[in-house]
């Protein structure tokens, strides 16, 4: 069995699991490795759910000022992925097509 879960990349001064989006996630957020200039990548277990990742990368970019990321993992073979930029553009994909169709069916 493969991962499954979100990861969340994003650029803050602060810890990303201080930001207001993750309110009632945020004792899940774990902090997998901090980067250069701020730059964090947490992970979340699948449950509970943190719900729709397009609202939640454009919330995390409002309140950050820099790009966001966010995917959904679902068992290391595809993932949904979402970002948002500070001018207010953002985009999702599925990564895995074949694999995504199997588990929506």
């Amino acid at each position: 069995m493969g991962f499954w879960g979100y990861f969340v990349v994003g650029r803050s001064d602060r810890g990303l699991v201080e930001c207001a989006v993750f309110d009632e996630s945020r004792d899940h957020l774990e902090l997998t490795e901090a980067f250069a200039d701020g730059w964090q990548l947490w992970q979340h277990p699948p449950e509970p759910e943190l719900g729709d990742i397009d609202s939640l990368v454009r919330g995390l970019t409002k309140e950050t000022g820099a790009p966001a990321l966010a995917a959904y993992v679902l068992d290391s073979e595809c993932a949904v992925v979402a970002a948002a930029g500070p001018a207010g553009t953002s985009w999702s994909a599925c990564l895995g097509h074949a694999a995504m169709a199997r588990y929506m069916e």
